[in-house]
């Protein structure tokens, strides 16, 4: 997706304390949270409970990445939302044509570059992600405050979506690149161990074919909970951009696929896009294949 924006695609604790206020800025908490549903089941729900009772950047309004910034009527969670979708969801955080967005999580980013995406999808650059989130924002006793956060009311022309079709691919898509050499790189976000499939997390263990393992966990400074450093970024970067050909992130359902872009469009790589059903439709195709290779790191 190509870079239209001079905001962005991160920003930090100091220089969002020194904005909190501004007329035109809008703040969102994207969390989401796993939460065990018995020994072996789990669900993924919006951390809004938390978002209210544990606090918040003040100003911040909850994004609710599982239903109001996706598409909740479709067959795999977390699927990108309509325009119709995204324009109730801009308009019911005050997010007019002209806003800076700054997203944030309170865990590693993912959920907060999903959102930065997802805008970015439609037609709105001038969003950015949090550096280091919530987790830093705390580690440095920034004030938070508790309760529902309310937008403010902003005057301003309305933010009218336009979809980038650039901005995500599908299964055709990547089975064609599958018969294309040449035809992209395709880079697989997730931890080692899913991707050599000696951790099964979908209906099928392993990786797409001709799949790079990049995984997002290792683009993280644990002292900072945010995005190593650019020349360190570089370096472990250096395979997938080496071509100079489009990449092709996917996780397991294109949220940690969100925080590679993320950190490639750090690096000033920005012909990438998402492939926004990632395993979670992949794997259960049976038509479709997958590699396992437990010697693979």
């Amino acid at each position: 997706m190509t870079n239209r924006s001079s905001f962005g695609p991160l920003v930090s604790t100091t220089w969002l304390a020194a904005h909190l206020g501004a007329a035109n800025l809008v703040v969102l908490d994207a969390t989401v949270i796993k939460e065990a549903l018995g020994e072996l089941r789990f669900v993924r729900r919006p951390a809004l409970r938390e978002f209210e009772a544990e606090g918040h950047i003040p100003g911040a309004t909850f994004a609710d990445l599982v239903n109001q910034f996706s598409d909740p009527q479709a067959a795999f969670p977390f699927t990108r939302p309509t325009s119709q979708q995204i324009a109730y969801a801009a308009a019911a955080h005050g997010i007019t044509r002209d806003s800076l967005v700054v997203v944030y999580d309170s865990l590693d980013g993912i959920w907060a570059a999903r959102v930065w995406w997802v805008l970015r999808a439609f037609g709105h650059d001038q969003v950015a992600v949090l550096d280091g989130g919530l987790k830093k924002w705390r580690s440095e006793g920034r004030a938070l405050e508790q309760g529902a956060g309310q937008p403010v009311t902003r005057t301003g022309a309305p933010f009218e979506p336009q979809f980038d079709p650039d901005a995500f691919v599908d299964k055709a898509y990547v089975s064609r690149m599958l018969d294309a050499a040449g035809h992209g790189v395709l880079c697989n976000a997730l931890r080692r161990p899913v991707f050599s499939g000696a951790e099964q997390a979908y209906p099928r263990p392993g990786r797409i074919p001709s799949s790079l393992s990049v995984p997002f966990d290792e683009l993280i400074d644990p002292a900072t909970n945010g995005l190593l450093p650019v020349e360190v970024l570089r370096e472990r970067l250096a395979a997938p951009v080496a071509s100079g050909a489009r990449i092709v992130t996917y996780c397991g359902g294109g949220i940690t696929a969100a925080g590679l872009a993320l950190a490639l469009a750090v690096c000033g790589f920005h012909n990438v896009t998402i492939y926004d059903g990632s395993l979670n439709e992949w794997t259960v195709d049976p038509t479709l294949p997958m590699i396992v290779d437990l010697d693979v790191h």
